[in-house]
């Protein structure tokens, strides 16, 4: 049991002086001070001599010689306050429920605390925690090496009322994708919009430097964006051209959905906002421009609507970011959009590296209706194909080392599907590669596509999830050759930065060792789901050899599939590590500043 207990009903305490509060009167323990620093509800107190539990009285803190008796070793917590009258009750309070307790006054000294001593948690409170740059790497670095919790009162902490903030947001976000992929896959056309909405949003958001929650904020409200078209059965929300104008997506559906919904985030002002323009005449009426997140939101919404209208003319990814760049100035986001452009052009380049180790074919007429399962396929590092026709589908066939093919029944017509399935399984030398036939569920149809030696049969519409386990599943029973990915791809760091290709497939979650040299130095980076896990250059290993090698721009570089972790030398996070990279970079530019 904790040192505090619930009190017996009576009239609350009456509010504080406004002046310091007296020495507690002769006889008292002081606690009714504590509480009022801790900021306990009235409902709770610190237990005193007189409050039994289970019928024996203890004192509210505990002896030296009663805590060696009672407490059962628990771990170590690493205790972030500056008030020290806060941080010694908090101390025993700790010692008491059994955990060993080292304190700090700031994340500085905690940081170095944390390297000789392992703790198990660190607590701090947000006013001890300042809002820059150097904390933001403190947190990711103390992150990588225990559990952090920073806390608006420790009161809610002590009563159970407090989950840590990254772990919240990031299982809030992860649920929200899920729900929504499962929302949109009942519509065609649908598919994968939010995700990629959400997924571009956060990229480009963390280029152009939004803060952490800020960030969040976006992403959550890019998931949320077409909610209201989805729950009405619409077409999702379209931004359609007309002539030379757009027509921005009226969210004013999803804005009523959500307006009952209390947020931790002005999720409805950034939605708002993305009907809002940036030019010249809002701000000749006085008017403030939307925030930087619903300009980001606006942008990644028209391009992401745009590659799936089926308009010709926007069937080239270039020629839809040209037409962005030619509406009206104030349309979009010019920061936003050319960040946009340059993620784009970085993932395209990765996507074409013919790095992993298997490589899979998706045939569809619409390729959108699959986005999930492709973006699920390589986020476990497959290299996925797309063909459109029967047409493109033998063309990849017989230039690439494909492992799997996932076959539409109906591609330029029905049973398209099944003359691909028929060609493969004639051809000597592609007969081997297994292939699977989905669509709606017809027993005739299941029956031939069989006999023709088909795989298996999904129904379409499918589930994300199961459709890439089975395919896993496939996969891995042919005994796919880990050879075939050869020995990856390489390039040159003027072409591709390090940092732009860290975060990219730190992004996607891949599993790569990235190899670098230049004139006098050589070095390597090894990737595992996205989190750099070792870092080597020249006699250097961890953490320094990786920010040696984050600041390399010039010399080449070598992608290979990582087919075996080596030790962990590195534990600090990707994202501290590329934010050390870039602080460490604009001081070198700028040697005068401190």
């Amino acid at each position: 049991m904790g040192l505090f207990s619930k009190k017996k009903d009576s009239p609350p305490p009456p509010p504080p002086p406004p002046v310091a509060p007296p020495p507690p009167a002769e006889g008292k323990t002081g606690t009714e001070t504590v509480d009022l620093k801790l900021n306990l509800p009235n409902v709770f107190a610190f237990a005193q001599d007189e409050t039994k539990a289970k019928g024996l009285a203890r004192k509210a803190v505990p002896t030296a010689a009663e805590e060696s008796q009672t407490r059962r070793r628990r771990g170590r917590i690493l205790l972030v306050e500056t008030d020290a009258e806060i941080c010694r009750l908090l101390s025993r309070l700790f010692q008491y429920e059994g955990y060993d307790v080292q304190t700090a006054s700031c994340l500085a000294e905690a940081r170095e605390l944390i390297k000789g001593t392992p703790a198990q948690f660190l607590i701090a409170r947000r006013t001890c925690v300042p809002v820059n740059l150097q904390t933001e790497i403190a947190l990711r670095e103390l992150r990588a090496k225990t559990d952090v919790r920073i806390v608006d009162e420790f009161s809610d902490l002590m009563l159970g009322q407090v989950v840590d903030y990254e772990s919240l947001a990031q299982s809030a976000l992860g649920v929200t994708d899920l729900l929504l992929s499962l929302l949109e896959g009942a519509y065609l056309g649908h598919r994968g919009h939010a995700h990629n909405v959400a997924k571009y949003c956060r990229l480009v958001g963390q280029r152009l430097g939004l803060k952490r929650r800020d960030l969040d904020a976006l992403t959550l409200a890019a998931a949320l964006h077409d909610l209201g078209p989805l729950e009405t059965q619409h077409r999702i929300s379209e931004a359609l051209t007309t002539g030379h104008a757009l027509v921005p997506p009226d969210l004013q559906s999803t804005l009523d959905l959500l307006a009952n919904i209390p947020f931790p985030y002005a999720i409805n002002d950034l939605l708002a906002g993305t009907a809002e323009t940036t030019g010249a005449g809002a701000a000749g009426n006085g008017t403030a421009p939307p925030p930087l997140g619903a300009r980001i939101l606006r942008t990644v919404e028209a391009y992401d609507t745009l590659r799936r209208s089926g308009q010709e003319e926007f069937q080239d990814e270039e020629r839809v970011f040209d037409w962005l760049r030619r509406q009206p100035t104030g349309t979009f986001d010019t920061d936003a959009l050319e960040t946009l452009i340059h993620i784009r052009k970085h993932e395209r380049a990765i996507s074409a590296m013919n790095i992993f180790w298997a490589a899979v074919l998706l045939v569809d007429p619409r390729p959108q209706d699959l986005q999930l399962l492709r973006l699920r396929l390589e986020n476990d590092d497959y290299h996925v194909h797309i063909a459109k026709t029967l047409a493109e589908a033998l063309q990849k066939l017989r230039t690439e080392q494909l492992t799997l093919v996932l076959t539409e029944y109906t591609l330029d017509r029905p049973g398209d599907g099944l003359e691909l399935l028929r060609t493969v399984k004639n051809d000597p030398a592609l007969r081997h590669i297994p292939v699977i036939v989905h669509a709606p569920a017809s027993t005739d149809l299941v029956k031939q596509a069989l006999e023709l030696g088909a795989e298996d049969w999904y129904p379409k519409p499918h589930n994300v999830e199961i459709a890439a386990m089975k395919l896993q599943r496939v996969i891995h029973r042919v005994h796919a050759n880990p050879a075939a990915a050869g020995e990856g791809v390489q390039g040159n760091l003027r072409e591709m930065g390090i940092i732009e290709m860290v975060q990219i497939l730190g992004a996607g979650g891949r599993s790569v060792q990235i190899r670098l040299e230049r004139a006098g130095g050589a070095g390597e980076l090894a990737l595992q789901k996205g989190q750099i896990i070792h870092a080597a250059a020249g006699e250097r290993r961890g953490e320094e050899a990786a920010l040696e090698l984050l600041t390399w721009q010039e010399g080449t570089f070598r992608i290979v599939p990582l087919k075996k972790a080596p030790p962990v030398t590195v534990t600090s996070s990707t994202d501290s590590l590329l934010l050390q990279s870039c602080l460490r970079q604009d001081q070198a530019k700028s040697p005068e500043t401190p």
